[in-house]
């Protein structure tokens, strides 16, 4: 719906701000995959399979990165494992030979694994986003129409429409772009 949408739409505005500045990025998408479950989920903190979509490569254009994110509505499947996803975007992260490493992560909600333990689910996004952090790795989070950024990332924006994207998101990265200048 109307939050999927959106975080596309802020994924494109960001790309738009990277691509002519030449800070080399990466965009993907989560979700889950239809799995049948069990009828007892209690045992693990998720049945379903993550699903992870790759729109933009950091070799890849941003043009040919922007064609393929005007799919990402049709990409939504089912439920979110934040704490496996934001771990993957970290490892690109990671691997990478740039000194800085900053995650943008675009959030419509709570982490939901649909069947499983919500609370194990929840619970494992702030591990890794303390984790992730540890090692070096810079997050900001944009809330999609969902505050629920607040309860797991310390750096975080809400944005309900496109336009609230143009005053204090870009304002918080261009801070955040800005303390890179000064680093040695």
């Amino acid at each position: 719906g109307r939050p999927l949408e959106l975080a596309a739409e802020a994924a494109v505005v960001l790309g738009d701000v990277f691509a002519p500045l030449k800070v080399p990025f990466f965009v993907y998408g989560y979700s889950t995959s239809d799995t049948l479950c069990p009828v007892d989920t209690k045992p693990y903190a998720r049945w379903n399979s993550l699903w992870i979509k790759v729109y933009k490569e950091f070799s890849e254009s941003w043009s040919t990165g922007a064609l393929k994110l005007t799919s990402a509505r049709r990409s939504s499947m089912y439920n979110t494992l934040d704490g496996e996803s934001v771990r993957f975007g970290a490892m690109q992260l990671l691997n990478r030979p740039e000194s800085r490493k900053i995650l943008i992560v675009i959030n419509d909600g709570h982490p939901y694994p649909g069947s499983g333990h919500l609370g194990r689910c929840q619970d494992h996004l702030k591990n890794m986003v303390k984790s992730i952090e540890a090692a070096g790795v810079e997050i900001m989070a944009f809330g999609v129409q969902s505050q629920a950024v607040k309860e797991y990332y310390p750096n975080y924006v809400v944005i309900n429409k496109l336009q609230d994207l143009v005053k204090e998101p870009l304002e918080k990265i261009d801070q955040v772009l800005r303390k890179g200048l000064y680093r040695r």
